[in-house]
Order: structure tokens, then C-alpha cells, then sequence
């Protein structure tokens, strides 16, 4: 892990030719080759790919390299506070409780937090194992449960669910397990439930179901209080068919995030959110322009131009 002051000589400068008289909204060439380097943490499952991110930048960016750590989502918070990382995937619930100071763990408030989009929505799904009749998350109580690995954003996610329904952590034998590590124990009856926290279908997800597991809903009035008190957590379902035999699944959501610090200028997080939507077609993914700088903690004023300016030019 680099040091706060070898951290602050990775300043994101994505390129200079990016505030050159190009038309906005309107796909320029690539800018003159420069060396640069951006650090980036990755995210999740159902989060864009890393390599995806740092395929597509750096071949937008001649010259730049991008370079990738690794960390789980808490991680990429705490990596950003301490100025050490540019640019983050992470989920949106993760990104709010740093922001309030309300991480599990991580005494102090994290406000050098800011928010450059917002991905697309990505389910909680609440597996049990095959053999047993439990039909809700109550029923979960004093069982052995996957939470997802640790340093994710799924224990999180769960801990809120949990408390809707009048639970917490502390209720449950928590496993902390890789999600594939958890399907598999699920299977051999080592585990009676798990979570996970990702896109559909997902492949654990996939491999537990085979393995004759069911999902549960996640729904009801304490559901719909959650959403109330957490805007960021957004109802939805899992179309019927996603899993083999399994029809529509109501659950919960959280959105995927993509965040970078306030240490960074205006011009700079201008220059790398243009970046990242102008590598949007190379990773296969879309964003809702409306919802895109709806971010769960402040959005930075650099991307906040650019979001002005793709408005000015429809």
C-alpha cells in the first residue's frame, strides 16, 4: 500500500486533450500520448470488470497506465479517505454508512468521499439450503449462514435486511465465506443459508440451485420501511426464469457506484468521468443519464460539469 505522500503524486490527469474545442457529447479522438498513471480499485460481482476498465482507459489514453489493487469494497473506501486510490467500484450502501461514519468497524467518518455514477441495481439474494421448509428471513435465526467474504459490501447489505426484520449478525452463526465457497456448502449441508450480493444470474447463485437450494423472498411492510429510511435501497425482483424452476423472486437492491475522493480538482474528475462513459461501450454497459448523478454521497463537482454539459448538449 502506498503512502499518503506517494499517493498524492498519482493524481488522475486522464488527459489535457479532453478540454480542447471538442463538441460536447460527441466522441473525440484519442488525446496525445502521455505518461500518467491512475490507480483504480475494482468492485464486486455484477460490478464492471476491472480489467474491462483498465482495457478500455488505457487504450483511450495512450501512454497512461491504469494501474488495479485489489480490495473489497469497505477497503476501497478507506483506501480513498486515505488518498491512496483515484478512482472505485463499490455499492451504494457501503458508500453512505462511510460518508456518516457509520461503517461497522472503521471509527471515523469518511468524508473525502465523492460520487461519480450510479451503475445499475444489484439484488440481495437470500439462498437456503434444499432440505429445509424455511420460507423467511426470520426463520434464519440461530442458523449457520454465508455472509459473503469479508471486506465485501454483502455483510452490510445483510445486516440491514436483518434488522428489518427484527434481527441482526449477532442472531446468526455468520460464516464469512467466498459466494462460491458458500454455494458449495450449502450442497453438502454445511451451511444452512447464504447471501450474496450481485448481479443475475449469478453463478453461485446458479450452482446452489442446481444443488436443489431455493430463494426467499424479500419483501413486506419491514421491507418497504427500509426503503423509506434508506432511499438507496430500491425494491425490485428477479425476473422468473433467471434460475432453473424458480419464478419471480421480490427482493431488494443496492446500486453500484463508481466514487473517487475530494482531494482530487474539478478538472481532473471532470477529465475521468468522460473517461469512463466514453469506455461504456467497450464494457458492455449501459447507465440511466437520469439516474447516473443520483450517487448516495455527494457527487464531485467535476462530475457534476460533465453532467452538466451532456444536458446542455441534448
Amino acid at each position: 500500500m502506498p503512502s499518503i505522500k506517494s499517493a498524492l503524486h498519482v493524481i488522475v490527469i486522464l488527459s489535457a486533450a479532453l478540454a480542447c474545442g471538442c463538441g460536447v457529447g460527441r466522441q473525440s479522438a484519442p488525446p496525445a500520448r502521455e505518461s500518467r498513471v491512475i490507480r483504480f480499485a475494482g468492485g464486486g460481482p455484477g460490478l464492471p470488470s476491472s480489467p474491462g476498465i483498465k482495457d478500455a482507459l488505457e487504450a483511450y489514453f495512450p501512454g497512461s497506465r491504469v494501474e488495479v489493487v485489489a480490495f473489497g469494497s469497505v477497503e476501497n473506501m478507506l483506501a480513498l479517505q486515505r488518498d491512496e486510490v483515484d478512482l472505485v467500484l463499490t455499492f451504494a450502501d457501503v458508500a453512505y454508512l462511510g460518508f456518516v461514519g457509520r461503517l461497522p468497524q472503521v471509527p471515523q467518518r469518511l468524508d473525502h468521499l465523492r460520487g461519480v455514477a450510479t451503475l445499475a441495481t444489484l439484488p440481495f439474494q437470500a439462498v437456503v439450503r434444499g432440505d429445509l421448509s424455511i420460507d423467511s428471513i426470520r426463520s434464519l435465526k440461530g442458523r449457520h449462514v454465508g455472509i459473503g467474504p469479508s471486506g465485501s459490501a454483502c455483510p452490510l447489505t445483510a445486516d440491514l435486511v436483518l434488522h428489518a426484520y427484527g434481527l441482526s449478525l449477532h442472531d446468526l452463526n455468520v460464516h464469512a465465506l467466498p459466494f462460491d465457497s458458500a454455494s458449495r456448502a450449502l450442497i453438502d449441508g454445511t451451511l444452512d443459508a447464504s447471501f450474496y450480493c450481485g448481479g443475475y444470474p449469478y453463478g453461485p447463485v446458479v450452482t446452489a440451485v442446481a444443488g436443489g437450494a431455493h430463494l426467499l423472498e424479500i419483501t413486506g411492510a419491514s421491507i418497504e420501511q427500509l426503503h423509506a429510511d434508506y432511499p438507496y435501497v430500491k425494491m425490485m425482483s428477479i425476473p422468473a426464469g433467471v434460475y432453473r424452476n424458480v419464478d419471480r423472486i421480490r427482493t431488494i437492491g443496492v446500486d453500484g457506484l463508481v466514487a473517487t475522493r475530494s482531494t482530487l480538482s474539478e478538472s481532473d474528475v471532470y477529465k475521468m468521468t468522460k473517461a469512463f462513459y466514453l469506455a461504456l461501450p467497450k464494457l458492455n454497459l449501459r447507465l440511466d443519464p437520469t439516474r447516473a448523478p443520483a450517487t448516495s454521497v455527494p457527487l464531485h463537482p467535476g462530475a457534476a460539469r460533465y453532467y452538466r454539459e451532456q444536458e446542455l448538449s441534448r
